[in-house]
């Protein structure tokens, strides 16, 4: 591995609304955040098929990349198969880089439907908003 190559783990937590479900979808990923000439740069491991600055733009990719396979979903189950099939989608070559860093931590995904009943009012709503109603 070099110098300027590092292994990270995130978490992503996002609320993904669908045709007729919310989906509520938390996971653990692999990446490699790079060094180089033009900045830095965080890569994906699993999942592979994502790439972006830190400042962002690697997580909103992923977002992107959940709101899309939500608007081509027709149900919850469509959605959280395709989600998975996304998520488990390795970057090989980015695969053999996090193994020579030795790292052993292992990635998760938890695709569930959400309840209209779990939902909390949303915290940008004015507290006199609910009074009004």
């Amino acid at each position: 591995m070099d110098n300027g190559t590092f292994p990270i783990v995130y978490t992503f937590r996002r609320l993904i609304a669908g045709h007729g479900f919310i989906a509520d979808v938390a996971l653990r990923g692999h990446a490699l955040q790079v060094e180089q000439d033009d900045g830095t740069w965080i890569y994906g491991v699993a999942p592979g098929g994502i790439a972006g600055s830190p400042e962002g733009e690697f997580f909103e990719s992923l977002a992107t990349i959940l709101f899309d396979i939500a608007h081509e979903a027709t149900t919850f189950d469509r959605f959280r198969e395709d989600v998975t099939i996304f998520f488990f989608e390795t970057c090989v070559p980015n695969l053999e880089i996090w193994k020579q860093s030795g790292s052993t931590t292992t990635t998760s995904l938890d695709v569930r439907c959400v309840q209209p009943s779990e939902m909390a009012p949303s915290m940008n709503v004015p507290d006199d908003w609910h009074n009004a109603r």
